[in-house]
C-alpha cells in the first residue's frame, strides 16, 4: 500500500476504536472527549504540581521576571489575564482619586484660625529703617532703635491671638526674621502701595478661616497692650475696629472675617502718609456700611521730635527702654 495513502484507510490496529463497544450485553458508542470545566482543570493542575515538583521549578524559573504566574494548565476566564495583587486592590477601591492619601495632615496648623495680629515691620538695616531720624541718630543707632520698636510690637499680641510679621522682601528677610520671632510667621509683602499689601494680608487670614484680624504697624514701641485687646474685642460683634494716629494716620486697623466680601475695597484709592488718611477711611467704611469702632488715639515714632515723648512712655524692661539707654545723647551739662 503507497505510503502516500495510509490515512485513507482503516488500520487493523486502530480500527476497534471506530467499532461499537460491548458492555453488559448492551451495546453503546464511545462518549465523546470533552474539555473539563475550569474548576476541574484547576484541581487537575493543583494535583499535577503537587505531583511534579520539576513542573514547579518550570514555572518558577519562567516568573523569575516578576510577573504574575499564569499557570498555563488554566485557561484565563473570559479571556482576560488574572489580575495581579495590585490589581485586585485597584479594583476593589474604585472610585477612590488615584493621588488620594489618607491620613493627610490638613492644610492649615491647629493654630490656623485663631484671631491673628498681622504686624506691618521692616528687616532693620542701617540706611533702610527710620531715616528720618536723622541727624539725631545715625543710620546704625536707627536701625538698633527700630529692631527694638518691632521686639515690642510683636509682644503685643494677646493671649490666643496668632501673629504674623509682613515684611517687604530683602536679602535675608525671612532667614532672620523667622530666627528672631521664633513663635510667629513671616510673610513677604507684596508689590504695590500700602493699600495692596494690607487686602493681601486679610484675604489671606481670612481665607484660612480667621474670623477677627488687626493690622498693626511698628512705629509705636510704646503702644499701651490694652488698645491691640480692644480692637479685637471689638470686633466679636463689630465689623470693622480703626485706631487713629495723631499725625492723621492710623495705627491700627481690624476687620471681622464677615465683613471682609465687601471691605475689601477698603483700601483702593487710600491718600497714604497724609494727614487725612484717618479721615478718608472713616468715610470710606461708611460707604461700604461698615460700622467702625474707634480706639484711642497714640503716636508714632518718626522724626527727632518724636523722641522726648517716647522716652517719658518707655516701660522699665521693655526692648526699646534698653535700646534708648544706649542710644540717647547725655543730658546737657552731663559731660562736664
Amino acid at each position: 500500500m503507497p505510503v502516500g495513502l495510509r490515512g485513507a484507510h482503516a488500520s487493523p490496529r486502530t480500527d476497534h476504536l471506530r467499532r461499537p463497544h460491548r458492555f453488559q450485553g448492551r451495546q453503546r458508542q464511545l462518549p465523546s472527549v470533552r474539555a473539563p470545566d475550569a474548576g476541574l482543570l484547576r484541581a487537575d493542575a493543583r494535583r499535577g504540581r503537587r505531583l511534579q515538583p520539576e513542573r514547579r521549578g518550570h514555572h518558577a524559573a519562567a516568573d523569575s521576571g516578576g510577573g504574575h504566574r499564569v499557570d498555563p494548565a488554566v485557561p484565563p476566564e473570559h479571556g482576560s489575564a488574572p489580575l495581579s495583587p495590585a490589581g485586585r486592590r485597584g479594583r476593589r477601591d474604585r472610585g477612590q482619586h488615584p493621588l488620594a492619601v489618607r491620613g493627610d495632615p490638613p492644610a492649615l496648623s491647629v493654630d490656623g484660625t485663631r484671631p491673628r495680629l498681622l504686624v506691618f515691620g521692616r528687616l532693620p538695616e542701617p540706611g533702610y529703617v527710620k531715616t528720618r531720624l536723622h541727624p539725631e541718630l545715625t543710620r546704625e543707632g536707627s536701625a538698633v532703635l527700630y529692631e527694638a520698636f518691632l521686639d515690642d510690637v510683636m509682644k503685643l499680641a494677646p493671649d490666643g491671638v496668632a501673629v504674623e510679621l509682613w515684611v517687604p522682601d530683602r536679602p535675608g528677610a525671612m532667614e532672620r526674621l523667622g530666627s528672631r520671632y521664633p513663635a510667629a510667621r513671616v510673610r513677604l509683602q507684596p508689590g504695590g502701595s500700602l493699600g495692596d499689601r494690607l487686602e493681601m494680608a486679610f484675604a489671606r487670614a481670612f481665607s484660612d478661616g480667621v474670623d477677627r484680624a488687626v493690622a498693626l504697624g511698628s512705629d509705636h514701641p510704646t503702644l499701651p497692650a490694652d488698645f491691640v485687646v480692644r480692637a479685637f474685642d471689638a470686633l466679636a460683634d463689630r465689623p470693622m475696629a480703626l485706631g487713629p494716629s495723631l499725625d492723621g494716620g492710623y495705627y491700627a486697623v481690624g476687620l471681622r472675617g464677615s465683613a471682609w466680601p465687601r471691605a475689601r475695597g477698603l483700601f483702593a484709592g487710600a491718600p497714604w502718609s497724609t494727614s487725612g488718611l484717618f479721615t478718608w477711611t472713616r468715610a470710606r467704611a461708611a460707604s461700604l456700611r461698615l460700622d467702625c469702632v474707634e480706639l484711642p488715639p497714640w503716636y508714632d515714632v518718626d522724626r527727632p521730635a518724636d523722641l522726648a515723648r517716647m522716652a517719658g512712655d518707655l516701660t522699665e524692661g521693655s526692648a526699646t527702654a534698653g535700646a534708648w539707654a544706649r542710644l540717647a545723647p547725655p543730658p546737657a551739662g552731663a559731660e562736664g
